[in-house]
């Protein structure tokens, strides 16, 4: 499976993929959400930015915080900016592919 839509169902968000829109308009459709492409797209999420902006959102935000840093957050207590540079900076996928990680060894527990 491709790494971004391994991400996003284990994020538990919607990878796009398009259909015949039965017809309707002519158009095409994506057969999860039914949403138009002029409304959504699927994210590149090699980009450190996109990934984020699904990680924040999660209430286990901290526990994957605590992960990239290698379990060394004290108390949990950093704020949300604490992620490495590196791994923001990163465009080959390296915070896509920790988050992949961390989200199967959580959906594991």
């Amino acid at each position: 499976m491709d790494k971004n839509r391994e991400f996003a169902k284990l994020a538990g968000i919607c990878w796009h993929e398009w259909v015949d829109n039965l017809g309707h308009d002519g158009g095409i459709i994506c057969k999860h959400c039914w949403k138009n492409p002029d409304e959504v797209s699927n994210p590149d999420f090699t980009d450190a930015r996109e990934v984020l902006k699904v990680m924040e959102l999660r209430r286990d935000w901290v526990g994957f915080l605590n992960f990239i840093h290698g379990g060394k957050l004290w108390n949990g207590e950093l704020h949300a900016s604490v992620v490495p540079l590196w791994l923001v900076k990163n465009t080959t996928g390296k915070l896509r592919d920790l988050a992949i990680e961390w989200l199967e060894k959580e959906e594991g527990k």
